[in-house]
């Protein structure tokens, strides 16, 4: 089944306008999309979902193309990653505690490793790290949308001079990984070619 919901993705770039995902659908998406593995369990992904005309308007002006992604799909999911992700890992070990999950001293251990590390680690290299992690659960929600029979499209493209200040976050914590249009299909996506597995893969 997972093969099948691979191979038969499409990056689709025009939707069916008329049509909009709930937004109780989205949030149950996204949080199953966040069972993905994160260095340290951190999970640095922060989303910004993007489904109001007013929201389009606002965004539509600060794109550099995709123009007609953000016109009719119902929804753009931006990915972002919290370069100070560190500061919530007290707070996700002691949920951990609380459900049985971690033993008290682990715990402590993890929380001031994890301190210990981020607090001499550059940012560009914490950037780096987090983007990887935004990539899988990113791949994660396009996935599950095809499951549930939607479609998207990932992004990029757009003036960061000027997208953080639309989106209301500060550039300095937050960074976009990539922008997910979603909705229902209103063309077929364009075949593709791979590479083949031999061109790519070595064994050591």
């Amino acid at each position: 089944m997972t093969s099948k919901i691979i191979l038969n993705r499409r990056s689709i770039r025009n939707y069916d306008t008329s049509y909009k995902i709930p937004r109780e659908e989205l949030l149950n998406l996204i949080n199953t999309a966040q069972r993905s593995p994160s260095a340290g369990n951190l999970q640095p992904w922060r989303f910004i979902i993007v489904d109001t005309p007013e929201g389009k308007e606002s965004i539509r002006k600060v794109m550099i193309g995709n123009y007609s992604q953000v016109d009719t799909s119902s929804a753009i999911i931006f990915v972002l990653v919290d370069l100070e992700k560190h500061k919530l890992a007290k707070n996700i070990f002691e949920t951990a505690v609380e459900k049985g999950l971690m033993p008290e001293d682990v715990k402590e251990r993890q929380i001031a490793n994890i301190t210990s590390r981020y607090e001499n680690t550059s940012k560009e290299l914490i950037q780096i790290e987090s983007m990887f992690d935004a990539g899988l659960v990113a791949q994660n929600i396009m996935l599950l949308a095809k499951e549930k029979g939607l479609d998207t499209g990932p992004m990029h493209g757009f003036d960061a001079n000027k997208i953080y200040d639309v989106l209301k976050v500060d550039s300095n914590r937050y960074q976009i990984a990539v922008l997910i249009a979603i909705g229902k299909a209103n063309e077929e996506g364009f075949p593709s070619v791979r590479l083949d597995v031999k061109d790519t893969v070595s064994f050591l």
